[in-house]
């Protein structure tokens, strides 16, 4: 299958894709978009790319069936992926292990930093791990919140790695 290979740069401008809290390098690569097929209107902010799509910029990775881009005065200001599951992966510091995240809709407010799955949401960092109906995640303060699904049938799980795991010290002395 052929995959359409877009440059977007003409719609936005690659360094305001990723959040200043994300690594530095990020923002100087540059945007690729790789899709079955795509609709852009410049002058309303709007890129809507179909069939596997997927968008990488540095360490920031979304894949989805369909992930929709808005930009408002030539700034990247969110994206909303859906897929089955679609997938979130951005690298914030060196130090630590990427975020992930999947969920069937996922939505990244690229300005303040916060990540909203849902739907079958599960979000991995440092090797704790959250699941749940709901999920937002803070990428600013690093705060996570959960909740179940509505209708009660799917209640929120977290694993909470202890601390000499998270931090890559070995075990007691």
């Amino acid at each position: 299958m052929r995959y359409l290979v877009l440059s977007i740069v003409a719609l936005l401008s690659p360094a305001l894709l990723v959040p200043a809290y994300a690594l530095q390098s990020d923002r100087e690569q540059e945007v690729y978009v790789e899709a079955d097929s795509a609709d852009l209107d410049e002058a309303k902010g709007i890129g809507i790319y179909r069939g596997n799509v997927l968008i990488k910029q540095g360490t920031m990775e979304i894949r989805g069936d369909e992930v929709t881009i808005k930009t408002k005065d030539r700034k990247f200001s969110s994206l909303t992926s859906i897929g089955a599951p679609a997938r979130f992966q951005q690298q914030l510091e060196l130090n630590q292990s990427p975020v992930l995240g999947n969920a069937k809709h996922i939505h990244y407010n690229v300005v303040d930093g916060i990540l909203t799955m849902r739907n079958q949401a599960k979000l991995t960092r440092d090797g704790d791990v959250f699941t749940g109906n709901y999920l937002r995640y803070d990428t600013v303060n690093e705060k996570v919140k959960a909740k179940r699904a509505d209708d009660g049938s799917e209640r929120i799980k977290i694993i909470i790695q202890p601390a000499t795991l998270n931090n890559g010290e070995g075990g007691g002395q």
